[in-house]
């Protein structure tokens, strides 16, 4: 057993059993020693919890069982938090990996930037026989740390560059409120987009390193972004609440960002013939971000088949 492990590794599991192996081996794989890792297991219809069982005797692993599934991970993923050791925390999805040197990386920046609190890095994603660099990667070519303002995440994330993911996330447990580092309960996907502003903020801006980190498989079974619909109400919590500390320019820019968050949310429910109580005109926040706001709410009108339709153009379009 590891008594002060200098990194918590939290890995939620349910109806992941053909991924469980791997995901736990690239952790036990890395090349930095120093962590322990918690597995939360949500109760899985399919053999997940005796796969994970097989690596019961690791001293520095724990299993914590749940009586009921929590959408998204979010519940788990904060039990995880509430029983770690460690003051760095850093999450892998159980269908994906880390690379060997991922903790190794990340300590080593973190030892050199004191003042760092939320920490990510590259990644690959994975598509099929296809491996790609994230978006922000690929845009900014950096070779060496750089550190984001709140104002600079935001912005990247509503280009679609968003600098980080899930897998790469490493943070101070000090960042974590009593109610938790996810919005359990509040929604059932697009709670890490909400955790992720919220803490950043928090951190006062992220640290970035170069370094490719992890790989998000995109065809593993059983997504949760698959079969989940996000929420319109939770990106009205995120503007409120990121605005009692935000500047003029982060409360414009976290209301262009709620407003595409919030448009997601309201075609992805419609894919899936979900009745909405809201409207996009009512959801929307209409100040300087009128003709996206005009047009999505124009189109929110068009029959649903009418919008699958073009959804489904616009996909086979880009392959």
């Amino acid at each position: 057993m590891i008594l002060n492990p200098f990194f918590s590794v939290i890995v939620p599991i349910y109806n992941k059993e053909p991924y469980v192996k791997r995901a736990i081996n690239s952790i036990l794989n890395q090349s930095f020693k120093n962590y322990e890792i918690i597995i939360v297991c949500d109760p899985s219809t399919d053999n997940s919890n005796l796969e994970v069982e097989k690596f019961s005797n690791l001293p520095n692993l724990s299993i914590l069982y749940r009586k009921e599934r929590g959408p998204g991970g979010y519940a788990s993923r904060n039990l995880g938090i509430r029983n770690s050791k460690s003051n760095w925390i850093a999450f892998l999805d159980a269908d994906d990996e880390w690379y060997p040197n991922h903790l190794q990386k990340t300590y080593d920046l973190i030892k050199s930037y004191s003042n760092a609190n939320f920490i990510t890095s590259a990644w690959h994603l994975k598509f099929g026989d296809k491996l790609l660099l994230d978006p922000f990667s690929n845009k900014e070519k950096h070779t060496n740390a750089l550190f984001l303002t709140f104002e600079d995440y935001l912005y990247n994330s509503l280009k679609s560059y968003r600098p980080n993911n899930t897998n790469s996330v490493v943070f101070k447990k000090s960042l974590v409120s009593d109610s938790g580092f996810f919005p359990e309960g509040k929604t059932n996907r697009s709670g890490d987009l909400y955790a992720w502003v919220i803490n950043i903020q928090k951190a006062g801006g992220i640290y970035r390193s170069p370094h490719i980190g992890s790989v998000t498989y995109r065809d593993s079974l059983n997504m949760t972004s698959k079969t989940e619909i996000p929420s319109i109400e939770l990106n009205h919590y995120m503007v409120k609440e990121v605005s009692i500390r935000a500047s003029k320019k982060e409360q414009f820019l976290i209301k262009k960002y709620a407003n595409r968050l919030i448009k997601r949310a309201f075609f992805e429910s419609k894919k899936f013939n979900v009745q909405l109580t809201e409207s996009l005109i009512k959801s929307f926040y209409w100040s300087n971000d009128f003709s996206f706001c005009l047009f999505w709410s124009f189109i929110s009108f068009f029959p649903n088949e009418l919008i699958n339709f073009l959804r489904k153009a616009k996909s086979n379009l880009k392959t």
